[in-house]
C-alpha cells in the first residue's frame, strides 16, 4: 500500500511539472481552508486516541493553536495582474510609457486625470499636459490565526465519528507601493486623482468593486464543521479502514467588493468527503520503540452555490477596470457639460452573482511516524488535486454599456459610439483617428458608427474562477505522551509547508501547537 501511495505522489509531481504555468488577470483567489482532514496539524498525534484510556469511554479531545503565513508574494502578484508581472506601469495617453509603449494600463481608465483636457476644443496642444506615469507594485501576503478542537469517539463493532471545527482570523494586505515617475502636467479636475493608489483604493469613486486598498482587510468567522463516520479493520499488526463524510460551511462568500478579499472556509459549500487510511508497523523493539508508516486519502466532493464574482472581457485582460457609456442615449447627442456623467467603470456591470462549481479535490498524505517510549516524531508529504471552479452566468448585465470612443467626443462628435476593440491601454484621449463600431449602410457605399453593448457573452467567466491546481506539503512534528496516568494527555507541535509550481496555488507556511486528552 505505501508503494501504491508513493506512485500516487510520484504521478501528481510528474503532473504538476507538465502542467505548471502562471495564469495571470484573476480577479478572485481562493486558498485552501487549513485543519481540513488529512492536514497535519489536525492529524498529527490524534489519529487513535480515542483508544488510549483502558477501560475508558472512548472519547478524545484536542486543541490546535495555529499561526500561517503566505511566502512568494510576487506570484500571487503575478495572479492578480495583467501581463505575467509584479508590477503594471500606468501613464495618461502623451505619457513616455504610452509613446513606448511600455504601459499596460491607460490611467483614465482608473480615474486618474492631471490636467483638464475634456472639454470640445480639439486643442492638440492641450494633450501634452497628459503625462502622467507611474509604477504601481504588489507585495501580497496573507496571515491567518486561529484554534481548532476535534473530538473523536469510538462507536461498537470498530465503527467510529470525528466531528472539526476550526475558527480563523484571516488578513489580507496587497502590500501596494507607486513609484510616480511623472506627475502630470496641470491641476487634477474635480473629481479625478493624481496617482493610481488614490484612484483605485478611494471608497468614494463610483467604482463599487474590487477596490485596491493597502489597508489590512481581515474577517474571523468559524471556518466549516467537517463531520465522519468509519470503521477500523484489525490485521494482524495493521489497521486500515475508511469513512464517509460532510463539510458544512460555516464561512463567508466573496463579495468583490475589494480585491484579495479575506475569505474564511471553503466560499460556502456543503459537500461530502469519503476517504481511507492505513496504519503499518514496520519495526518494533524490545524497549518499546516502533516505527510505522501511514497513509490518508480523502475526497471531497462540494455542491454549487452563488457567490458574487467580477470578469473581465474575452481576451481583455484587466477590462472590468475599464470605462463604459451607462447606455447609447438613443443614438442622440450628449451634451458637452453632462457627457461625462454618462460614464462609469464596467466592474459595476461585470461584478454578478453567479453559480460556482467547485467540483472535486483530492488529498493524498504519506507519513512516517517513530515512537520512543512517550516520544513520537511525525514527518510527512501531502499532494493535493483540485478542479478548476466553473462558473455559469445565470444573471444578466444589467444596462446598456458599452466601450466609449472618447477620443470621438473631444473631436467634437457627441453621439455615444462605442470601440469595442478597446482594451485597458488602448488610447482614450489623445486626437487620433481610432476605430469605433461600424456597420455598413443598405447602399453598401457608406459606413455609419454604432453602439455595441456589452452582454455576459461577451464575459471571460475563467477571470473570475480559480483555475485547477496541483500541490504539495512537506510536515515535521513532535509530541509527547502521558498515557500511563487516569486521562491520557499529549502534546503536540510542529510545522508545514505547501507549496506547487506556479501560481494556481498559494505557498504558506503553518506552525501549530496541540495539547489533547483521552476519556
Amino acid at each position: 500500500m505505501i508503494k501504491k501511495i508513493s506512485t500516487i505522489i510520484s504521478i501528481f509531481a510528474c503532473a504538476s511539472h507538465m502542467l505548471a504555468g502562471d495564469v495571470t488577470s484573476r480577479s478572485y483567489l481562493t486558498l485552501r481552508p487549513r485543519f481540513e482532514i488529512n492536514l497535519p496539524e489536525r492529524l498529527s498525534l490524534f489519529r487513535t486516541r480515542m483508544d488510549a484510556r483502558e477501560g475508558g469511554h472512548g472519547g478524545a479531545l484536542q486543541a490546535v493553536a495555529m499561526y500561517a503565513r503566505t511566502t512568494y508574494p510576487a506570484g500571487i502578484a503575478r495572479y492578480f495582474l495583467p501581463g505575467g508581472k509584479d508590477y503594471i506601469i500606468v501613464g495618461e495617453d502623451v505619457s513616455a510609457c504610452a509613446i513606448n509603449r511600455s504601459r499596460d494600463v491607460n490611467a483614465f481608465h482608473l480615474g486618474i486625470l492631471t490636467a483638464n483636457q475634456l472639454d470640445q476644443d480639439g486643442s492638440v496642444a492641450g494633450f501634452n499636459k497628459l503625462t502622467f506615469q507611474s509604477i504601481l507594485s504588489l507585495c501580497p501576503r496573507q496571515t491567518l490565526t486561529g484554534v481548532g478542537f476535534s473530538y473523536q469517539h469510538r462507536l461498537p463493532n470498530h465503527f467510529w465519528l470525528d466531528v472539526s471545527v476550526p475558527i480563523f482570523q484571516v488578513k489580507n494586505q496587497l502590500g501596494l507601493t507607486e513609484t510616480i515617475q511623472n506627475s502630470g502636467g496641470g491641476a487634477v479636475p474635480t473629481g479625478y486623482f493624481g496617482s493610481a493608489i488614490s484612484a483605485l483604493g478611494n471608497c468614494n469613486t463610483d467604482r463599487l468593486y474590487g477596490r485596491i486598498t493597502n489597508a489590512k482587510l481581515k474577517k474571523t468567522k468559524l471556518a466549516f464543521i467537517e463531520a465522519r463516520v468509519g470503521r477500523d479493520i484489525l490485521w494482524e499488526s495493521c489497521l486500515v479502514g475508511g469513512f464517509l463524510g460532510a463539510v458544512i460551511p460555516t464561512g463567508n462568500k466573496p463579495c468583490g467588493r475589494y480585491l484579495f478579499e479575506p475569505i474564511v472556509g471553503n466560499n460556502g459549500h456543503w459537500g461530502v468527503m469519503v476517504g481511507s487510511y492505513g496504519i503499518f508497523e514496520i519495526l518494533h523493539d524490545s524497549s518499546d520503540r516502533t516505527l510505522s508508516a501511514q497513509y490518508n486519502i480523502a475526497t471531497r466532493y462540494l455542491v454549487s452555490n452563488e457567490q458574487i464574482r467580477s470578469f473581465d472581457l474575452r481576451g481583455k485582460p484587466w477590462s472590468r477596470y475599464m470605462r463604459v457609456w451607462k447606455n447609447n442615449n438613443n443614438g442622440l447627442e450628449l451634451a458637452e457639460t453632462v457627457w461625462q456623467s454618462r460614464l462609469d467603470y464596467l466592474i459595476n456591470y461585470s461584478t454578478l452573482c453567479v453559480r460556482v462549481k467547485p467540483d472535486a479535490n483530492l488529498d493524498v498524505a504519506a507519513n512516517m511516524i517513530y515512537k520512543d517510549r512517550s516520544f513520537q516524531i511525525d514527518v510527512g508529504y501531502n499532494a493535493y488535486a483540485r478542479k478548476a471552479e466553473d462558473i455559469r452566468f445565470t444573471h444578466a448585465i444589467k444596462g446598456n454599456i458599452g466601450l466609449p470612443a472618447i477620443k470621438y467626443y473631444i473631436d467634437g462628435v457627441t453621439i455615444p459610439y462605442t470601440e469595442s476593440k478597446a482594451d485597458i491601454n488602448t488610447t482614450l484621449l489623445k486626437i487620433d483617428p481610432g476605430y469605433t463600431d461600424q456597420v455598413i449602410n443598405p447602399t453598401g457605399s457608406t459606413q455609419q458608427a454604432t453602439y455595441l453593448s456589452i452582454t455576459t457573452d461577451d464575459l471571460d467567466p475563467n477571470s473570475g474562477a480559480h483555475p485547477a491546481c496541483l500541490a504539495y506539503q512537506v510536515h515535521g512534528a513532535l509530541g509527547y505522551t502521558w498515557d500511563k496516568i487516569t486521562y491520557p494527555t499529549f502534546i503536540n507541535g510542529g510545522i508545514s509547508y505547501e507549496f506547487s509550481y506556479d501560481n494556481t496555488f498559494t505557498n504558506r507556511w503553518l506552525a501549530w501547537f496541540k495539547v489533547g486528552v483521552s476519556f
